[in-house]
């Protein structure tokens, strides 16, 4: 019983095992299967021999089961380990050490691959090792973004230096224009390992892309001049015009460059292209387009980024170029003009055309850099057919004759008109050709005549006249239409000159007619002067006639009149009242404008002149019920009362004119019942600001502009309020003759402000009552160094009604210095563009002549210049600039400023 008990037990037992066993190997296989669904497991024997792998590691290496089987992992080597690296995993693992690291493999393909490996001997009972254990993990993908990223940073680095290098490359501001170009494709070429590396750009019509510059690294060349028709690569083009890049990683694959791919890319074995737009003020002006020789290729980003970059360059360069042309042409340009200038001053004198055409036709071959050319005069002959006068050639040819020699080449004529400049003289027509010897114009040339490569032929015109025509020839660069377009001046002073010397075969009929041109227009001009003196006199004395019979009606008591008569006399008197004030403002804008008005400039008591105005404007005011206040702010202190805070130098008169002119403005254009404030204050030490307020309907924003212009009532005239459109344009010149500014603001709905600004009255402390009339007698001496005696005289006329200036004139600097020590000046007037020294130096002369006096120097230049240059000549120590022509109120205002500073 016992037996069976233990065997019943043993059984038990055993059951109970084998289902622990089932558990385990159950467990054991779940382990192994996750594990061969991540890792890449193999087992070796001591010896290293494979003896178990997963589907995971057949896989990955390509080797089947049956080839690994058996084999070494020797046969895994990529050969990137060096034998120190093996012998370092065996001693660790023979250890009975676990070792962990990344090991490069080679599939069976050859291809290379990366894992993350651990491995581990397995110990025996007796402690000995009896297998190998490996597990890896798959990192290829890993190590090849590390791979990336390394040689990304490689070339974002290599890229930074070249851009760099380039963006600071003196042949960026250079004057050779491909010096550049060259440097940026070679460049280009060489980070990029490119084989080709071309500079594309539109030409004018946008019909063709041009290479500006292309580089072959095979040749080590460079190359332009190849077109590319819209037409041949118009894909191409529209995704560069909308801004976008044109990867092409296979040009067998891609649809944008098929139009060219037979005809330009496979010939030159191209497999891959990258074109980014160059963009000039956000158009696309052409191309960079790097081509990869060889095969296809994949583009990365940062490769895309660094062509746009360059393209950016390239963009700065073609700007820079067009600069460095304009200042080019504006050189040439002035080459041009004093050529001219000195033609025409040249003919002024002597009236001699030959001599002046030869001189005009010497500069005009060397500015356009042709070998030869000839000019002359076109007349009709007794047939109607046109006769070529020859007046200056360049480089003699046997084409011509010398008939009727009687003053050389003034009776010079070409006889054959069958070639390409007799084109211009039998057809008036510019005639440009660039390749003569195909050009079906042209039908040889005369024995002894020199090549032609290239010839211009240009007619000149005076008015709808043809009245003459000059050739040029042998230009290297050959001519277009650019080059008579800058010619342009010189061919109008050549049809001046031409007609000029017209004028002067038959100069007595014509020097008559121009004498009784000029005596009428004499006559004119002295009848507008008599018409302007005598208008006061002629409107004036029947105006006062109607107005004073008008008062007497009024008046009569013995005859009174009815109501509906005295309506009408009524009615006369404000009419004629108008249009006295018409009459009045009408001569006071002529003066003004041609400078004819007088001030007599006193010192004076503002506020005593501002009291009088509201008093008189007051009864007009009350008839609207409209208050008037006289706000003087801030009160005077106890140091200074009233009348010297507010004593101006100004004409009386004028400044009255002035006043009245706003209060009445203030007062006719307000609301009934309104308000009209005038108001004193000092906005700087040296000025005082009148203001006149009202509550008026105010100016529309939109014509705030036109406030200013004369005979603009800005609608006023559709209210019934009487007005003439020109008060405030006078108040605003009278104001600015005294040295003042005028100005408004103005909201629509709550009323207007018209302000003035003139200069105070500087009074020292404890001056006596003879003081003012002291600085009124005061005479300031203005020293004008000019070499123009024109100007000169203009100056002097200008200043001959200020009594108190005195001018004191040289002609040359060095004139200029003695009368600076002899007199003193209180101010000079400096031509900044004399001969002899340039601005700067002379300023400093001065200066220096000056010691220590601070006497203020105005630069007078010879045209209008821009604020930048004015500001320029104010940094250099000028005070202010006057240009040329120099007007009266600008003259003033300057010499006032010049005074108080």
């Amino acid at each position: 019983v016992e037996y069976v008990a233990r065997q019943v037990c043993m059984a038990g037992r055993l059951h109970k095992l084998e289902q622990e066993l089932f558990a385990l190997r159950r467990d054991r296989n779940d382990l192994q299967r996750a594990i061969d669904q991540h890792a890449i497991v193999s087992m070796t024997d001591v010896a290293g021999r494979i003896t178990h792998v997963n589907e995971k590691f057949c896989e990955i290496s390509g080797y089947s089961e049956k080839e690994l089987l058996g084999n070494n992992h020797r046969i895994l080597k990529s050969g990137l380990h060096d034998r120190a690296f093996y012998q370092g995993i065996w001693d660790t693992i023979a250890s009975g050490q676990v070792w962990h690291g990344e090991i490069c493999n080679r599939r069976k393909n050859g291809d290379f691959y990366w894992v993350e490996a651990s491995i581990m001997p397995v110990m025996d009972e007796g402690g000995r090792i009896r297998q190998y254990i490996s597990l890896r993990t798959d990192i290829t993908k890993v190590k090849e973004d590390e791979l990336d990223a390394l040689e990304t940073g490689r070339r974002l680095k290599s890229q930074q230096r070249m851009l760099a290098r380039l963006a600071t490359d003196p042949a960026m501001n250079d004057r050779d224009p491909d010096l550049f170009f060259r440097r940026l494709v070679r460049y280009t070429s060489e980070n990029m390992g490119a084989g080709r590396v071309g500079l594309w750009l539109l030409d004018k019509s946008r019909r063709s892309l041009v290479c500006r510059m292309l580089y072959c690294s095979a040749e080590d060349a460079f190359t332009s001049g190849q077109e590319l028709a819209r037409e041949n690569c118009a894909p191409l083009l529209s995704a560069l015009e909308c801004h976008q890049y044109v990867v092409v990683n296979d040009v067998t694959r891609d649809s944008s460059v098929r139009e060219f791919l037979d005809a330009y890319l496979r010939p030159l074995n191209v497999g891959a292209m990258l074109n980014v737009p160059i963009l000039h003020r956000g158009e696309m002006v052409g191309m960079l387009c790097i081509e990869y020789v060889g095969g296809a290729r994949q583009w990365k980003q940062d490769e895309c980024s660094f062509a746009s970059a360059l393209a950016a360059l390239a963009a700065q360069r073609l700007e820079i170029l067009k600069r460095i042309e304009a200042e080019s042409v504006v050189e040439r340009q002035k080459h041009l003009l004093a050529l001219l200038n000195s033609a025409m001053t040249e003919f002024i004198s002597n009236q001699e055309i030959e001599q002046v055409t030869e001189h005009l036709l010497d500069g005009v071959l060397e500015l356009t850099r042709s070998e030869y050319g000839f000019a002359g005069e076109i007349q009709k002959n007794l047939g109607g057919t046109p006769d070529f006068r020859l007046h200056a050639l360049a480089m003699k040819s046997t084409d011509f004759s010398q008939e009727d020699a009687g003053d050389g080449s003034a009776s010079m004529r070409f006889q054959n008109l069958d070639t390409l400049f007799g084109e211009t003289i039998k057809n008036g027509q510019l005639v440009i050709s660039n390749d003569p010897e195909h050009d079906p114009r042209h039908r040889g040339l005369p024995e002894g005549h020199p090549p032609l490569r290239s010839y211009l032929g240009i007619p000149i015109y005076y008015g709808n006249s043809m009245v003459a025509m000059y050739a040029l020839a042998n230009r290297d660069r050959g001519y277009d239409r650019e080059l008579v377009e800058f010619l342009q001046p010189f061919n109008t002073t050549y049809g001046v000159l031409v007609e000029a010397a017209r004028i002067k075969r038959r100069s007595q009929l014509d020097q008559q007619a121009l004498l009784e041109a000029k005596e009428e227009a004499d006559n004119a001009n002295r009848a507008k002067s008599q018409f302007l003196s005598n208008m006061s006199h002629e409107l004036r004395t029947p105006l006062n006639a109607i107005m004073g019979f008008g008062q007497l009606l009024k008046m009569d008591r013995e005859r009174s009149l009815s109501p509906s008569q005295r309506d009408c006399v009524d009615e006369i008197l404000c009419a004629s009242q108008h249009l006295l004030d018409l009459i009045n403002e009408v001569l006071d804008l002529t003066r003004i404008e041609i400078g004819r008005i007088d001030l007599n400039m006193q010192v004076m008591d503002v506020a005593g002149l501002v009291d009088e105005c509201v008093g008189l404007i007051t009864p007009q005011a009350q008839e609207r019920n409209i208050a008037i206040q006289f706000i003087r702010h801030p009160e005077p202190s106890a140091e200074e009362d009233d009348e010297i805070r507010f004593r101006i130098r100004a004409d009386r008169t004028r400044l009255k004119q002035v006043l009245l002119n706003l209060l009445s403005n203030a007062v006719k254009y307000n609301k009934e019942g309104g308000r009209v404030e005038i108001g004193c204050k000092r906005t700087r030490p040296d000025r005082l600001h009148i203001a006149v307020s009202d509550t008026g309907h105010g100016i529309p924003r939109e014509k705030h502009s036109q406030v200013f212009q004369a005979f603009n009532r800005l609608g006023a005239e559709q209210t019934g309020i009487e007005g003439t459109g020109i008060g405030l344009v006078i108040t605003k010149k009278v104001i600015e003759l005294m040295g003042g500014t005028m100005g408004f603001e103005s909201r629509e709905g709550e009323g207007s402000t018209f302000w003035i600004e003139i200069p105070l009255e500087a009074r020292p402390a404890g001056r006596n009552a003879g003081d003012d009339h002291h600085k009124q007698a005061q005479i300031r001496k203005i020293l004008y160094i000019e070499n123009n005696a024109a100007s000169i005289r203009l100056v002097s006329h200008l200043l001959a009604h200020m009594s108190h200036v005195q001018l004191l004139t040289a002609q040359s600097l060095q004139e200029g210095l003695p009368l600076i020590d002899r007199h003193r000046p209180d101010l000079i007037l400096l031509n900044i563009n004399l001969q002899e020294i340039d601005s700067g130096e002379a300023l400093a002369v001065l200066r220096k002549q000056l010691e220590e006096h601070d006497t203020p120097v105005i630069a007078v230049g010879a045209g209008a210049a821009s604020q930048a240059d004015q500001n320029l000549y104010r940094e250099m120590g000028f005070l202010d600039y006057l240009s040329k022509p120099i007007e009266t109120e600008q003259l003033i205002r300057v010499i006032n400023k010049a005074f108080l500073e």
